[in-house]
Formats: structure tokens, C-alpha cells, sequence
């Protein structure tokens, strides 16, 4: 089991690359199923990565649509409380 010195760089290389994509992908916020998907030799190219990733995974926000009409029930102007207190106004 000779192993060259150019064979455990590379390892060494490799163990490496995918301790950052666990760094990044984790302190992203990534699913573990996509830590390993992120692409990039540095931190930042990385990370750039991962929130392009973030931005295909999350649905856009959609703001609310104004009604076309009131959905506020219509009220009667007069109910049993505005009764009372317009007899008792006028001295009924």
C-alpha cells in the first residue's frame, strides 16, 4: 500500500474541499442533500454558490392583491344599540 506523496496531496486536497463545502453549505443554510452540489475553489465562489442555490429553492414572494371590492359586511345604519341611543337622544 505505497502511497505517493502527489496521491495523499490530493487526498489531502479533496478532504479539504469538501470540509469547506460543509463550512459553507451549512453556515448557508443548504440542505445536507446539497452541500456536496456547491461548486467553487475559495470560500466566496462558495458561497456565491450557495445562495444562488437558496435562490432557486425558495418560492418568490407574491404580495397581496388589493380586493376589487369591499369585503368589509355592510352594516345597516340602524341596529338595535343605534336605536337606543337615538330614542334616548331625542327624549323618548
Amino acid at each position: 500500500m505505497e502511497e505517493t506523496i502527489e496521491d495523499l496531496q490530493a487526498q489531502n486536497k479533496a478532504l479539504e474541499h469538501q470540509l469547506l463545502q460543509q463550512k459553507i453549505g451549512h453556515r448557508a443554510g443548504l440542505p445536507e442533500g446539497l452541500i456536496g452540489r456547491l461548486k467553487g475553489d475559495d470560500e466566496r465562489s462558495m458561497m456565491q454558490d450557495a445562495e444562488n442555490l437558496l435562490n432557486w429553492l425558495t418560492p418568490p414572494q407574491k404580495k397581496p392583491v388589493a380586493p376589487m371590492k369591499s369585503v368589509e359586511p355592510i352594516l345597516k345604519k340602524s341596529n338595535s344599540y343605534t336605536d337606543i341611543i337615538n330614542k334616548l337622544n331625542r327624549g323618548e
